[in-house]
C-alpha cells in the first residue's frame, strides 16, 4: 500500500524490527511491573534506586501517551492531509519518485 492509508501518495517505509518491538512494549512493561511489584520501592531503597523506579514509571506513562497520540490523533491527521494533497493529483500521476513508479 502506498502512502499512509491510500494508494495515492509516497510509501512510508517502516523498519519491521522496530515495528515488531513497538508491538511488544506493553508486555515488556507488564513484565517490568511484575518484577518491580508495580514499581513499589523496597523500604531501604537508596536515592538511585528511587530514581530508577520513578524513571521507569514515568517512561511507561509517557509511552502510553505517545502511542495514543500517534495512533488516535496524528495518524488520522496525516491520512487526511495525504488525501487532501494527493487527492488533487491527476489520476495518471504515478506517485512520487520513491514509489517505484
Amino acid at each position: 500500500m502506498d502512502g499512509l492509508g491510500t494508494s495515492k501518495g509516497c510509501p512510508i517505509e517502516f523498519d519491521h524490527e522496530s515495528e515488531e518491538h513497538a508491538l511488544n512494549w506493553p508486555s515488556e512493561f507488564r513484565e517490568m511491573r511484575e518484577i518491580t511489584r508495580n514499581y513499589q520501592l523496597p523500604v531501604d531503597a537508596c536515592p538511585s534506586f528511587t530514581g530508577l523506579y520513578f524513571g521507569l514509571r514515568y517512561l511507561e506513562k509517557d509511552l502510553h501517551r505517545h502511542v495514543h497520540l500517534e495512533n488516535n490523533v496524528l495518524f488520522d491527521q496525516a491520512v487526511a492531509l495525504e488525501n487532501r494533497v494527493f487527492g488533487e493529483m491527476p489520476s495518471d500521476f504515478g506517485g512520487c519518485c520513491h514509489s517505484g513508479h
